[in-house]
């Protein structure tokens, strides 16, 4: 732990070997460990706490106050607040301090994403869900471009059908800076979309069509968008919140804002919620 200085160092060491093992205990059960990128901003969070404290002449964890806690942080984010609180708790723990200067600190929920998401087992069903060829393959289209693809319902409703190259097995998406590649699930329902499409007399040019847009050349509604998923029992928007956090908090969220044509500050805002929701779950493997 070079990042810190050299009398914090040890604790901070033992802490990250406490994160691991505890990953892999939660893992020998099924459970969810933190992830790579989390444990290292959890650490990072520590070792930039740590260089505060020295900085106002601090150079020992238990001379730690909660009112040092609460000048470093100032206007940061929560996720930082739960980096101090589990290293807290650890250290108590493992008598490096006497009292949790953590305990009882509580700061704002971020201004940035604090949305509901899909775990693993609700995502299959839906996956199998839009498999089936006996649901309406718009529903189908418009489910997979949101959970596998992180479309908006604005994206979804303007692709037409010159933006799709079924033979590439690619869609050219507004606002992303490449040729999106499809996987096979995806254009399956795109297939059976361009099938029903044959059956009608339209020159609409857009992939998603109503009643009403057939017989012209707009887009479909925006009321259409929010209610072609009501039988699958979910929203777009969550299932777009649920591929944006997955890929922001496994991947350099910096990556995840040129993949999708976001701002850097966009895509780490799903980093909050992945992290809290894990840390949950990676509460229950603390040692006793």
């Amino acid at each position: 732990m070079a990042r810190a200085p050299l009398p914090f160092r040890p604790a901070v060491a033992a802490f990250s070997d406490y994160l691991l093992r505890s990953r892999a205990r939660a893992n020998l059960v099924g459970g969810r460990g933190l992830k790579d990128a989390t444990i290292e901003a959890r650490l990072a969070d520590v070792a930039a706490l740590a260089n505060f404290l020295e900085r106002r002449g601090i150079n020992d964890w238990a001379a730690v106050t909660a009112g040092d806690i609460e000048e470093f942080l100032g206007s940061r984010s929560r996720h930082r607040l739960a980096s101090f609180r589990m290293f807290s708790t650890f250290a108590r723990k493992k008598k490096l301090i006497l009292i949790n200067p953590a305990l009882g600190l509580t700061r704002p929920r971020p201004t940035g994403f604090a949305g509901r998401t899909l775990n693993s087992t609700e995502q299959r069903r839906l996956i199998h869900r839009w498999r089936l060829t006996t649901i309406d393959p718009r529903e189908r289209v418009v489910g997979l471009f949101a959970l596998l693809h992180g479309m908006t319902s604005s994206q979804i409703r303007t692709v037409l059908i010159s933006d799709i190259n079924t033979k590439a097995g690619t869609i050219v998406i507004a606002g992303r800076p490449y040729h999106v590649p499809l996987d096979p699930i995806t254009l399956a329902a795109i297939d059976a979309v361009l099938t029903t499409r044959l059956t009608l007399r339209t020159n609409n040019p857009h992939l998603i069509l109503t009643k009403d847009s057939r017989a012209h050349e707009t887009a479909a509604s925006p009321y259409f968008m929010t209610h072609i998923l009501d039988p699958a029992g979910v929203t777009l928007a969550v299932l777009r919140q649920t591929r944006l956090a997955d890929l922001a908090h496994s991947h350099d969220p910096r990556l995840v804002a040129a993949a999708f044509g976001m701002t850097a500050g966009g895509a780490l805002h799903y980093v909050f919620d992945a992290v809290d929701r894990e840390e949950e779950v990676f509460a229950s493997t603390h040692e006793d």
